[in-house]
């Protein structure tokens, strides 16, 4: 399986994929703005001659205004003055779905009334970092959960050949789950 790695900016994209392959993975690199109608045309024109399409779409992909070390999944959790909630978000053993959305919620509520400065929050790119903190906290909550279920109802969905292109729907156990 190769990797395509996209980024907006090529040097950064290309340094990334040296990186990668001095791991010795199998990674390629293409530039690719998702904000740019013409260089999705020219991507997917790409993947399309390059890989003759793709089997499995990663999209990790976050709009953000602020650059620096100080703008990470790890500088938010470290800035996180509750250092109760802190070690919570931090110890894979203590992470609950509850926990997440409590401190989603409380992180919500303080930004609607205002008074999220006093709460505790991280106080450089706060809304990227929080966001990017909760789908990484919830990705280690089901890791963990997940863990022992041979599940393969990803890898059976992206490699279904012929079937339209699935949006907007929630499967597990090779099979869609209605809510």
């Amino acid at each position: 399986m190769t990797v395509v790695l996209t980024s907006r900016d090529t040097e950064v994209g290309i340094e990334a994929v040296k990186v990668l392959q001095e791991a010795d993975l199998l990674v390629d690199f293409h530039q690719l703005d998702i904000v740019d109608p013409q260089s999705i045309k020219e991507f997917a024109e790409w993947i399309k001659v390059t890989y003759g399409g793709l089997d499995i779409l990663v999209n990790n992909a976050g709009v953000n205004f602020d650059v620096g070390s100080e703008n990470s999944v790890e500088h938010a959790e470290q800035r996180i003055e509750d250092v109760s909630l802190r070690e919570q978000l931090s110890n894979d053993d203590l992470l609950t779905e509850e926990l997440i959305d409590n401190t989603l919620k409380t992180f919500l509520q303080q930004t609607k009334d205002g008074s999220w400065t006093l709460g505790g929050w991280p106080q450089n790119s706060t809304v990227y970092s929080m966001s990017k903190l909760a789908v990484n906290c919830y990705s280690r909550y089901l890791a963990r959960k997940l863990c022992d279920r041979p599940e393969d109802t990803g890898v059976w969905l992206a490699l279904l050949a012929g079937q339209p292109v699935v949006n907007g729907k929630f499967f597990a156990e090779r099979r869609e789950i209605h809510f």
